[in-house]
């Protein structure tokens, strides 16, 4: 898929820089993927007729975003930056899959979604306590695009809390290490998807659901070289 991004940087004062990113929607698409299933120890899988050997087709719409940032920087050891993001998660409806199959007619699997746009907040700072040393850390804020009654254990999930840091040892002129972590933590939620059509009845959606709750930590090593 193709897609486009636009953006530009503008400073109003020396310590203040300003900046606006655009990024446009883009649909995947995936034609004649090849689909196997193993229904060991399943005996409600095969009732579904999607879940049969062959072929698919599908479309995955990924969403356009608007990112606005600000850096103060008011003397040359401190660094402070806010930005905001807006994802236009709305396109995604839904997550159809066309199975083609041994059936004569190829099979619909309808995965409902209607996701809501959402919001991204951050914050962060960076203080240079010296020649070697830079250290940084952040906050943000990442609101789920996720309805109630539409969610399943995929990404995005629901709201959550991301904490950063990070430091630089700058062995020289042009050689330096970054080290870094980042700790996201997903609000623990009770909610469900009331839209999965069951195979094995006959009066419409089914519901299933349970409590979320779930955290990630991301440690990174990184080495810059300037020439």
């Amino acid at each position: 898929a193709w897609g486009y991004n636009v953006g530009f940087m503008f400073k109003p004062m020396k310590e203040i820089t300003l900046g606006f990113d655009y990024r446009s929607e883009i649909t995947m698409k995936a034609r004649g993927g090849n689909a196997t299933y193993n229904y060991e120890g399943n005996a409600i899988a095969p009732l579904n007729p999607a879940l049969s050997n062959g072929t698919f087709n599908a479309d995955l719409p990924l969403p356009a975003e608007i990112t606005a940032g600000l850096s103060y920087r008011p003397n040359d050891k401190w660094l402070f930056a806010f930005d905001f993001n807006h994802t236009k998660w709305s396109v995604y409806k839904a997550l159809d899959i066309t199975i083609f199959n041994q059936s004569s007619t190829p099979v619909l699997s309808e995965n409902l979604r209607n996701y809501k746009n959402s919001n991204t907040y951050r914050f962060g700072a960076q203080y240079k306590a010296s020649n070697k040393f830079t250290v940084r850390g952040g906050w943000y804020f990442d609101e789920s695009p996720v309805q109630n009654g539409y969610f399943a254990p995929e990404t995005p999930r629901n709201d959550s809390n991301g904490y950063t840091g990070g430091l630089t040892y700058q062995i020289n002129d042009k050689l330096g290490v970054d080290f870094s972590f980042l700790y996201l933590q997903f609000n623990e939620t009770n909610n469900s998807y009331d839209y999965y059509d069951d195979p094995t009845t006959t009066t419409g959606y089914t519901t299933f659901g349970g409590t979320y709750k779930s955290s990630v930590f991301s440690p990174g090593i990184g080495i810059t070289y300037g020439f």
